[in-house]
């Protein structure tokens, strides 16, 4: 391996710097990749529903290969959900799946709370940032897991029950950092 010091890179035609394909730049703190779902594109099914009170997971999941294995893993969402009458709390985890393995729950569920929303019957938004450290440049497959804190009343995930807007307000990105 060679070692090019230098003090100025500039471009010889052209505004901009090109990384061939094939190749990465790997600078310590930027940004490598970033990946993320369009609602109304990306996601099918159903919205999330449940009265019971163990974790289930969602339709929100998404997909990242790691460049590195040191790389940094920021998991970024915002979920609009809906708490039944008897549910006055929604609870929401993370689950990380590597390679089609089973799912490990990334600590968020601690206590078997997780990320909680406490308003009852009325619809708005959790937002969730984490950072995981995976260690690997396996597929890793980030998924939502949902349960309710009483078995009474049913809670949701997703806005509304009609297929075209199933996912609405429902975002999911994925950002490798480079360390």
């Amino acid at each position: 391996m060679s070692t090019l010091y230098t003090d100025n890179i500039r471009a010889n035609n052209a505004s901009q710097i090109t990384v061939p394909a094939g190749q990465t730049l790997y600078a310590p703190g930027h940004v490598v990749q970033v990946v993320r779902k369009d609602p109304t594109v990306d996601w099918s099914g159903t919205r999330w529903s449940g009265t019971g009170t163990s974790y289930s997971k969602g339709f929100m999941e998404l997909t990242i290969t790691p460049k590195e294995t040191t790389s940094l893993i920021i998991i970024r969402a915002e979920i609009m959900q809906y708490m039944g009458s008897g549910a006055s709390y929604l609870y929401h985890t993370v689950k990380r799946n590597v390679s089609g393995g089973s799912s490990t729950d990334l600590g968020l569920a601690a206590n078997t709370a997780g990320l909680v929303c406490n308003q009852l019957t009325s619809w708005n938004t959790q937002h969730i940032n984490y950072v995981d450290a995976p260690s690997t440049t396996s597929a890793i497959t980030y998924e939502l897991w949902h349960r309710n804190h009483a078995s009474s009343g049913t809670s949701y995930v997703g806005w509304a029950a009609t297929s075209s807007n199933t996912h609405n307000m429902c975002f999911m990105e994925l950002m490798e950092i480079a360390q």
